[in-house]
Parts: structure tokens; sequence; C-alpha cells
């Protein structure tokens, strides 16, 4: 007989894994607050746009670009819903592109409040220069009105909180 005593290998006992739970669930906080953000820009949209001083209310941004803007900012809202329900990220990126375009056509009447008073005149049949003409006449001095600074907050904090959204999207999966 030999001397050789076979001895197993060391084996031991298998490591003990802890159950593995599910993927962390994106926060909700960011595409709430980008809905949120959507819905002042589309109340912001219906509101006055345009102020003359020394004249009783004002131009609504309905009377101009703010048709757009009210479309845009639905856009980006439901874009935004759909994003938080389907936990799809692309829909945030969607809905911040929506609210990039609310932004810059709110903050392009925040800089120009004259233009939609123009606009308006021209829809009523006027020339440019006689709406200019008419407001030097007046003495009408635009600023922009609380509409407008309402849509370019709204649209800045959906835009932001979007792309939050789909970034914290991409790193939850």
């Amino acid at each position: 007989m030999s001397n050789y005593t076979q001895t197993p290998y060391p084996q031991g006992t298998p490591a003990n894994y802890a159950p593995q739970g599910a993927a962390a669930e994106p926060d909700k906080k960011l595409p709430i607050i980008a809905i949120v953000g959507s819905v002042i820009a589309l109340i912001g949209s219906c509101l006055n746009w345009t102020m003359a001083e020394g004249e009783t209310g004002g131009i609504k941004g309905t009377d101009g670009d703010g048709m757009i803007s009210l479309i845009t900012a639905i856009l980006a809202a439901v874009l935004f819903v759909g994003g938080m329900l389907a936990k799809k990220g692309v829909l945030h990126v969607a809905g911040a592109v929506a609210a990039l375009v609310t932004l810059v056509i709110g903050a392009i009447n925040i800089a120009d409040p004259e233009r939609l008073f123009l606009q308006k005149a021209e829809d009523e049949g006027m020339s440019e220069s006689q709406a200019k003409a008419a407001a030097d006449q007046l003495g009408l001095d635009f600023t922009a009105g609380a509409g407008s600074y309402m849509v370019a907050i709204g649209a800045l904090a959906a835009l932001v909180c979007g792309f939050l959204a789909f970034k914290n999207s991409r790193s939850s999966n």
C-alpha cells in the first residue's frame, strides 16, 4: 500500500450572497418640478406679456407668440408625465427640448416687449412704421408683463429639472 493519503482540495462553503433588490427607482421630485414649471409657463402664456406705460391692461401672450409657447408648454408637461410614468429618460429629454423652445420664446419677448405690440398691429392691418408712429404719438413705453416672466421662469425650471431627471434615470439603471 502506498503512504499517500488523499485529502480533498479545501473547498469550503459557498459565500452567502445577499439577495439582490430591485433596481433603484428614479427620484420623482425632478419630473414633478419639471411638470410644475411647464404648467407655470402654460399659465404665463395666457397672461399679459406686454404692458404700455399709461395704458390699462396689456397685450396677452396668446395674441402673438404665446400660442407657440402654450403648445410647447403643454407638450413639455405631457412628455414629463410620460417620462415619469413610463420611466423612460428619453421622454425627459424631449420635454426639456420643448421647454427650451418655450424659454427662447419667453426670453425674446422679455428682451423686446414692443415686438408683440407691433405683431398685433400688423395683424390688425397696420404697417410696422405706422404702429411705431402711433406708439410714439401716444407716448407708449413698453415693458415686459408678468406673463412673459412666468413663461421664462417656468420653462427654465422645466428645462433644468428635465435634464436632471434624465441624468438621474440613466444613473439608476
